[in-house]
């Protein structure tokens, strides 16, 4: 199971993924590294944490290993995968707020 590379910059970063933070990150390993695909599955995890950082690296390994967390989508919702658990709460009330910002709508 592979996780989009801006996911897990996202997620690392503690920041959106359309964030400009992301998008640099992300163009920065991709311009310096290789394509995203084989970020996520076979450039070495020393050569991204040189890149990127620890916690992008751990990310990747993470995702690499399978060790994420995923929430199944429902009714209409996506669903959410998560690489740190601690995380949990943050994500369960970004989704309630979408749903009910998304209710409203109608």
């Amino acid at each position: 199971m592979l996780v989009p590379l801006m996911e897990i910059l996202s997620e690392s970063l503690s920041v959106g993924v359309q964030s400009q933070r992301v998008k640099n990150e992300y163009e920065n390993l991709t311009k310096n590294l290789a394509s995203e695909i084989d970020i996520l599955t076979q450039t070495k995890l020393e050569e991204i944490e040189r890149l990127a950082g620890e916690k992008v690296a751990e990310g990747i390994k993470k995702v690499r290993e399978g060790n994420i967390m995923v929430e199944p989508g429902f009714d209409g919702v996506f669903g959410v995968v998560k690489i740190w658990k601690d995380r949990k709460e943050l994500v369960k009330s970004e989704v309630k707020k979408s749903v009910g910002e998304q209710a409203t709508l109608f």
